[in-house]
């Protein structure tokens, strides 16, 4: 089966044979239009997952004291949501092995007074791993990812798609890459901190969470970002309706 057959330009991220591709936000068709890709055959749509971050962001100080209560968190603190990388072999950076790295997050976090800390597992983090996270206290949530970054502050993240998700929120981000990936899909966003080596993240994560003035100008900035990510305006799914409609019909 030919695979020329399926893609037209297969060194093209979507080079393949479709009508129409729905674009989930302005910034990413600015990428499919850099990658060649014909402008006719783009529609900004937004993507469902917009939809959901919608419903949840418009009741965000309800849904973090919610979280609060079933974690058993102090109330009325901002939130400060950690996702933690999985583990990747063969370790790179600074850690050995990957419980030296949970170890370092973990405690570097529990440092944190200012802000209650919420933790949130990528899907490749283990059983045993997770009950490791709880031994050393880390407070880890279950509730999907849309709802955590539509109710936090802070996002302190390692190389995630879910980025895109805060700043589409005007949530500032700590990213710290911590496997040293160095990809550069938001180095040009002003709202995320990108940082190497651990004394650059634990100076960055306290600058963050204790300097008001620091905190205020990456949240400014990243509202500004907000609408070349996404749009909250909940009708992204409406939008994939009458792309559907339009091709059927």
């Amino acid at each position: 089966f030919p695979y020329t057959t399926l893609f037209r330009s297969p060194w093209s991220a979507q080079g393949g044979r479709a009508d129409r591709i729905a674009v989930e936000s302005p910034r990413m068709m600015r990428h499919y239009l850099d990658e060649g890709l014909a402008a006719e055959k783009l529609t900004l749509t937004g993507a469902l997952y917009e939809d959901q971050i919608a419903a949840h962001f418009a009741n965000r100080d309800v849904l973090r004291e919610s979280i609060y209560r079933r974690l058993k968190l102090a109330p009325g603190r901002p939130m400060l949501l950690c996702a933690l990388p999985p583990e990747h072999t063969p370790p790179r950076g600074d850690f050995d092995d990957y419980r030296s790295l949970l170890d370092f997050w973990v405690k570097s976090l529990a440092a944190v007074t200012s802000h209650n800390v919420v933790f949130q597992l990528h899907p490749h983090i283990t059983e045993a791993q997770r009950a490791y996270l709880v031994e050393l206290g880390a407070p880890v949530s279950t509730l999907d990812v849309a709802e955590l970054i539509a109710a936090c502050d802070l996002l302190v993240v390692s190389v995630s798609s879910i980025i895109r998700l805060a700043i589409i929120c005007g949530v500032p981000v700590l990213n710290y890459d911590v496997y040293r990936f160095r990809y550069s899909d938001y180095a040009q966003s002003p709202g995320v901190v990108t940082v190497e080596g651990r004394a650059s993240f634990t100076e960055t994560l306290a600058r963050l969470t204790m300097d008001g003035a620091s905190y205020a100008e990456r949240a400014q900035a990243q509202r500004r970002e907000a609408r070349e990510w996404g749009n909250l305006d909940g009708r992204a799914g409406e939008r994939m309706l009458a792309l559907f409609d339009e091709l059927a019909g």
